[in-house]
């Protein structure tokens, strides 16, 4: 008991109205706000170890993003003028509104990922609509903040029945018929992202779905890193 207290001791040492505390180990003498300073560097040290640590797993994100525009190139004249919110005299540009999510994980090199998406919107003729994504998400190139990614893999297209409208004429080329649902399974589908990093956990995210000749849908919204 006595050779632990000889080994590490503290003194109080008065010079005139100053006080010194010391601290005193077999390595020497540290006073306490060199103490204080050495534990501050070590917190700091581990602090980044650990963001480190964060930083090397690949990467995971969510993304929400707002649809808003639509372009159809190939609809036909008579088509175009039965949309309900054409914004183009010729019926070309839609307001489509609706909500596109996301989530990806990068799988291998933070350069491919896994992702599923959703769309739930309003189409052009104003019924419910929407979309299931699953396939690959390759990061294509980075330059600074800005990144721009390509998706692949097979899509399912859903809308509510367009047979309540007395104009419409059904060719079966095109869409499938079950119950009161139309659909398209596309097995190569998918979209170009462009992300602008914001923070290092969010960015601000455009994306362009290409169905042409038939539609190309414009989003924009965030992704954040969880």
């Amino acid at each position: 008991m006595s050779g632990s207290c000889d080994n590490i001791y503290v003194g109080l040492r008065r010079n005139g109205n100053s006080h010194s505390h010391w601290i005193r180990s077999r390595t020497g003498v540290l006073s306490v706000p060199k103490v204080i300073v050495l534990l501050l560097v070590m917190a700091a040290s581990v602090q980044t170890a650990m963001a480190q640590s964060t930083d090397s797993r690949p990467e995971r994100t969510l993304a929400v993003k707002f649809i808003g525009l639509s372009y159809h190139p190939n609809a036909s004249s008579f088509a175009r003028q039965q949309y309900s919110r054409k914004l183009s005299p010729d019926g070309s540009l839609v307001a489509n509104l609706g909500v596109l999510a996301s989530w990806e994980q990068f799988v291998r090199s933070d350069r491919l990922a896994i992702r599923v998406a959703g769309v739930a919107m309003s189409d052009c003729r104003s019924v419910f609509a929407g979309a299931i994504h699953v396939g690959a998400h390759l990061r294509l190139a980075r330059l600074g903040r800005v990144t721009l990614l390509a998706g692949i893999g097979p899509t399912l297209y859903f809308r509510q029945d367009w047979h309540r409208f007395d104009t419409y004429k059904f060719d079966g080329r095109l869409f499938r018929q079950y119950a009161d649902w139309q659909y398209i399974v596309t097995p190569i589908g998918g979209d170009l992202e462009l992300d602008v990093r914001v923070t290092p956990n969010s960015q601000l995210s455009f994306t362009i779905l290409p169905g042409y000749p038939q539609i190309v849908v414009l989003a924009i919204g965030a992704k954040f890193r969880i």
